[in-house]
């Protein structure tokens, strides 16, 4: 079998070309198993991370995205995108439709 290793998190399964905890790439190991736990391996350093200031703006640019009436495609969207939430609230309670005040924003 084969797997990818992260210098500093162990090995991983061949999907994955940058560990999913540092984001730094992954060496390839031809004849190598991913580590049995990776997968809580991976969730208990998630969990340990700091959320960051862009993180909370993010998720709270989401969620007002979501308030609004959006679905979640276009609200994720719309959270990555550098939109004035605000101006779209405004668009929409003056009637505008969903769609016309993405595309305006």
């Amino acid at each position: 079998m084969a797997a990818r290793r992260c210098l500093a998190h162990g090995n991983l399964p061949v999907t994955y070309m940058s560990c999913p905890i540092c984001g730094e790439p992954c060496d390839w190991l031809q004849n190598a198993e991913p580590a049995e736990d990776w997968e809580r391996m991976v969730e208990v350093a998630r969990a340990s991370q700091p959320i960051t200031d862009d993180d909370r703006i993010g998720l709270w640019r989401l969620e007002y995205a979501l308030s609004l009436g959006y679905e979640v495609s276009v609200a994720e969207s719309l959270a990555a995108s550098d939109a004035d939430m605000h101006q779209l609230e405004a668009l929409i309670r003056a009637k505008c439709p969903l769609p016309l005040a993405a595309r305006i924003v």
